[in-house]
């Protein structure tokens, strides 16, 4: 039977690291039900339950019970429901004349009736009941505006009120009004809400006097649509909300409010167009509702010609239609859909936005005819404006049959002939742009040597044009990016020649990118400055490649200049700063190879404080070397504490981020930081993303991040190791490019029909393919996410229980988890498979897992599980090729972590003179030890294994009194650890070193204790107790003994013996 090897037992953690951050989240945990009583006791009951939540999430992730928190967060929900919250400021931004409150007494809300001198035009009280609940708008309604505006707060405070009694969260800015339509309301209070809009919406127009009056009266009207369409079972709602807005925008038409018409008009129509679209699933619903809002559209339009909505209408019809087969459509209605179409094209400007949704119609089964799709170009091409016809030419063959090569062709000819009529007229150079991103991004159906010649035909002819031309932005950018293409065409071919030509094009690219200001230009896009960053780097790379170094650190040096002093202004730009500090990584490495110890410094520190390991232990050669005559033991200290919790290579995971109502995943990076770090990773990274794109990630997330982060501080350990031992750590794992999904949705059909041969075969053809389209397109993003997702599958399938016992399968597992370190080499899961399986195939023949290999990764793996198998001779064997590949203090420190959780080290073999166990003291000595009482131990106890080593050869006083400190320390902690076998042999050898030491003095009569010799320890205190101390502020020892006591009880150590003791001192 296999042994199942679990990822806790062969990754780079103690055993105990669990059990540690179990222990801090239960006094997290502890302190956060604390703080939310106290805020109970203050009335502060929004706090409370922000605290209770908090707890929640500590108890729950770390499986703790979470009653209490619960208990308390329904305390908390309880006591707000009897608070009226302060109401939330509706979006309208409307000056309020007069300060309105509100009170509330027997579930009624009040509005206070207004001065005489407020009302313009009294209006009957409304009152309105449901469900034995009155909502009472004391006084009238006026024309005076704000009064709308805060009927919108009492309706919010219904919702709130009903949410919190519901356990629904709602804070702050994301309560109700400007996120109306992201809420599903309890029915009760739902329908007293809709009730409210009712009156408002049957009586309001009557006192319209104002466009002021009107806007508000149409924002109402709006939200109280999108509350319906919120709704699943009120559709039918929907077509009297736009009774209502027709009417409203006739009494507009006749008082001649143009300006309150426009701005309605910009601001709700939208939303009652699309919302006849929300959630509806059947075609033929689909289809009415899509003409009704076509239909609406042309009403508004009939009151404002210059309506754009007008436009949305149509096309968001057409998107709708789009979606019904053509079969499924009466002639009447494909005419429609033919006439709708034609009468866009006469809209040209607006129809350039939105063509996109009309020409991925299926035109031919719309309208019956085969050459309908001919008659549309047609139509177009009777255009008498040259080049607008060729970009909407350009557009439509992007568009229709993307991916076909012969319209990518076309779009390409198109393109082309725009572009030279866009010399003479400069019109459409920001949609000429658009279109050339469309026209690459269609290229897909192209191989190398058709992109080779549609590149260069678009460097030809901006190259040939008027030279002032290219100082153009968009003339420039699609320059820059085309021969950024052609640079990497050529570096895939990776021969010397096209290498050289590369570099040529980059350079061009660059000498544009900066003569040009393209850079300043796009200040506000962080997006562009990284692609550009990125040439740079690949500039770097190829001069890397060719060992020029001049070249490489001009380009390094051209990056930073350019791209540093932008991390203050994108304060939290995290995809521009990682491209900066790859590049460091890069060149780093190279000037430290080349013995450039100076010249690295700069690169190897930005590369080190964005978390790169390798570039850290470059850093600690450096200086712990006297590299270049360079020595600096405060800096050492730094990098020895900071080495602890960096990943062998920056990692990313990802997080799902709201944008206006659209959810996205984005990437985030798994940044180690030890708490003196200036920013922490997870938390910037949210703000960043808040600030400068809007994006709003679920707290949840953040606090998962942040819980991971604190338990690999708490265990000396990376967090991309914490994050790989949880399972909840999000991870795409589904093959998103359709070429790729069709094929492995084969497999595994045949894997469902357990036709396991087929599946095994296919498999390793699909291997290939991917293999063959990655060497033709190196930076096909894309497809290089879906081949690790693939990868991974594959070797879960030449794992699974089905090959059980075929040692072939397995050899070809370890070689396909092998493939996927090579392009993801970070990958912490598959580094644990391959180990394991390898293991399990070899352990008996230890030879055939370190010949040959370097890896010390995949040697600590070994390592380990040979440990946990109790073989410490072959252990010995992968400890012994662990120290050939690597001899540094580093190593030997990980290798004295692991055996710590097998059994102690033995040091004479790992440090067999005395400069070694120097060296190696030295190095742990430096290193940052975490605050807790089990860590300390274990430092201790691996700092008093060397100074055996040293002790008979150290014998100044001033080693004597180091050695005896530690031993000293190691007593301490080893009380705190109920862990006394040795500790009155500890405190022993501490003094014989040093006498004086009064820490080891004073910890005598606790071992004494703790081991059960009350008598002579009370002996010890009575002797010590009023002699002086006169450390740490502490005068007598009675004093330090009192202060240990202390120590000992939030350590949880108490018993009589110590509470007599304690009497006895404080008499």
């Amino acid at each position: 039977m296999q042994r199942k090897i679990t990822p806790a037992l062969i990754l780079l953690l103690f055993v105990g690291i669990f059990a540690n951050a179990q222990s801090g989240n239960q006094s997290k945990y502890q302190n956060r039900l604390a703080i939310a009583e106290k805020k109970m006791k203050a009335s502060d009951f929004k706090g409370a339950h922000q605290e209770y939540t908090y707890a929640k999430t500590i108890a729950r992730g770390a499986g703790m019970n979470t009653d209490r928190a619960e208990k308390g967060i329904k305390t908390a929900l309880d006591s707000l429901t009897k608070t009226k919250p302060k109401p939330y400021r509706s979006s309208i931004n409307i000056a309020v004349k007069r300060k309105i409150t509100k009170k509330v007494s027997n579930n009624e809300i009040f509005l206070p009736p207004l001065n005489d001198d407020t009302i313009d035009n009294p209006l009957p009280r409304i009152s309105v009941s449901t469900s034995g609940k009155t909502i009472d708008l004391s006084g009238r309604f006026v024309t005076y505006s704000p009064i709308l505006d805060k009927v919108l707060d009492d309706i919010n405070y219904l919702l709130i009120n009903e949410s919190l009694k519901n356990k629904k969260q709602l804070s702050g800015d994301d309560i109700l009004v400007k996120n109306t339509e992201e809420r599903i309301f309890n029915s009760d209070y739902e329908n007293e809400a809709m009730r409210l809009y009712d009156s408002i919406c049957s009586i309001a127009p009557l006192s319209i006097s104002a466009e002021k009056d009107i806007y508000i009266y149409l924002t109402v009207a709006s939200h109280y649509g999108r509350n319906l369409l919120n709704v699943k079972t009120q559709f039918n709602k929907a077509d009297s909300v736009a009774t209502i807005i027709n009417k409203a925008l006739k009494i507009a038409e006749q008082k001649d409010f143009n300006s309150a018409k426009n701005k309605f008009s910009d601001a709700a129509l939208e939303d009652l167009i699309s919302g006849y679209y929300f959630e509806i699933k059947d075609t033929a619903s689909m289809y009415s509702h899509a003409v009704k809002a076509a239909d609406m559209a042309r009403q508004a339009l009939a009151l404002s010609p210059a309506n754009t909505y007008y436009i949305k209408g149509l096309v968001y019809y057409l998107r709708k239609i789009n979606k019904v087969p053509g079969a499924r459509l009466k002639n009447d209605e494909k005419k429609k859909v033919l006439d709708v179409i034609s009468s866009l094209i006469n809209y040209s400007d607006i129809f350039l936005g939105n063509d996109a949704y009309i020409v991925n119609l299926k035109l031919d089964g719309l309208s019956g005819k085969s050459n309908s799709s001919n008659n549309f170009i047609n139509k177009i091409k009777d255009n008498k404006n040259p080049n607008y016809k060729n970009i909407l030419l350009t557009k439509l063959y992007n568009k229709i049959n993307s991916g076909k090569k012969q319209n990518t062709d076309k779009a390409l000819e198109y393109f082309i002939k725009s572009f030279q009529e866009e010399i003479k007229s400069q019109v459409f150079l920001e949609e000429l742009q658009n279109q050339y991103n469309s026209l690459v991004s269609n290229m897909g159906s192209y191989d190398v040597k058709e992109k080779f010649i549609a590149y260069s035909t678009i460097v030809k002819a901006i190259e040939e044009s008027d030279k002032d031309f290219i100082n153009l932005h968009n003339i420039s950018y699609i320059y820059v990016n085309a021969k950024s293409a052609l640079a990497n065409l050529h570096s895939s071919k990776k021969t010397e020649t096209d290498e050289l030509t590369a570099i040529a094009h980059l350079k061009d690219a660059i000498e544009v990118l900066e003569s040009t200001g393209l850079l300043n230009y796009y200040t506000s896009y962080s997006d562009h400055y990284i692609q550009y960053c990125k040439m740079y780097y690949n500039l770097l790379e190829m001069s890397v490649k060719a060992k020029k170094y001049v070249d490489a650190k001009k380009y390094y040096d051209g990056m930073t200049k350019q791209f540093i002093p932008l991390l203050e202004e994108f304060k939290f730009d995290f995809y521009l700063r990682q491209t900066i500090a790859k590049a460091s990584v890069r060149y780093g490495d190279f000037a430290f190879n080349k013995n450039l110890y100076r010249e690295s410094l700069g690169a190897l520190e930005f590369a080190s404080f964005e978390g790169s390991k390798k570039s850290t232990e470059y850093l600690i050669r450096v200086y712990q070397n006297n590299e270049d005559g360079l020595r600096d033991t405060m800096k050492l200290k730094d990098y020895y504490q900071r080495i602890v919790y960096q990943s062998d290579i920056i990692k990313r995971s990802t997080v799902k981020a709201e944008f206006n109502n659209r959810i996205d995943e984005i990437n985030v990076y798994l940044i180690s930081r030890h708490p003196g770090y200036l920013y922490k990773g997870i938390d910037d990274q949210v703000e960043w993303l808040r600030v400068t794109k809007g994006g709003i990630v679920d707290k949840e997330d953040v606090d998962y991040f942040n819980e991971m982060q604190v338990t690999a501080w708490e265990n000396e350990i990376s967090l991309q190791q914490v994050l790989d031992e949880n399972e909840s750590v999000p991870k795409n794992q589904e093959i998103t490019t359709s070429k790729y999904k069709k094929e492995y949705d084969k497999i595994q059909d045949k894997v469902n029909k357990k036709d396991y041969g087929t599946a095994f075969n296919s498999y390793k053809s699909l291997n290939d393919t991917f293999k063959k389209d990655l060497k033709n397109a190196i930076n096909n993003t894309p497809a290089i996410e879906d081949y690790i997702v693939f990868l991974t599958k594959y070797g879960e399938f030449l794992n699974s229980d089905e090959f059980k016992g075929q040692n072939a399968k397995k050899r070809a597992a370890v070689e396909i988890y092998g493939s996927l370190l090579t392009i993801d080499p970070t990958n912490q899961q598959a580094l644990i498979k391959k180990t394991s399986i390898n293991y399990e195939l070899n352990k008996e023949k230890p030879e055939n897992l370190t010949k040959y290999n370097k890896n010390i990764y995949e040697l600590f793996s070994y390592l380990d599980l040979y440990l946990s198998d109790a073989d410490f001779k072959n252990a010995k064997k992968i400890r012994e090729r662990l120290l050939t590949v690597e001899n540094t203090p580093y190593t030997k420190y990980r290798l004295a972590q692991h055996y710590t959780k097998y059994g102690k080290l033995d040091f004479k073999e790992l440090l067999k003179t005395r400069k070694q166990a120097l060296e190696y003291r030295e190095y742990i000595v430096m290193q940052y030890i975490p605050d807790n009482i089990k860590s300390r131990k274990n430092f201790y106890e691996q700092l008093v294994s060397v100074d055996e080593l040293l002790t008979d050869k150290e014998k100044t006083k001033e080693a004597k009194k180091e050695f005896s400190k530690d031993y000293s320390q190691l007593a301490w902690y080893c009380m705190l650890n109920d862990s006394n076998n040795k500790t009155l042999e500890y405190i022993n050898k501490s003094i014989e070193l040093d006498p004086e030491n009064k820490d080891a003095l004073a910890y005598r009569p606790h071992a004494l204790l703790l081991m059960g010799e009350f008598d002579k320890a009370k002996d010890t205190y009575l002797y010590y107790k009023d002699m002086p101390f006169n450390k740490k502020g502490l005068t007598t020892f009675r004093q330090v003994f009192l202060s240990n006591f202390k120590e000992f009880e939030k350590a949880h150590i108490f018993n009589s013996d110590i509470k007599s003791i304690k009497e006895f001192l404080n008499q």
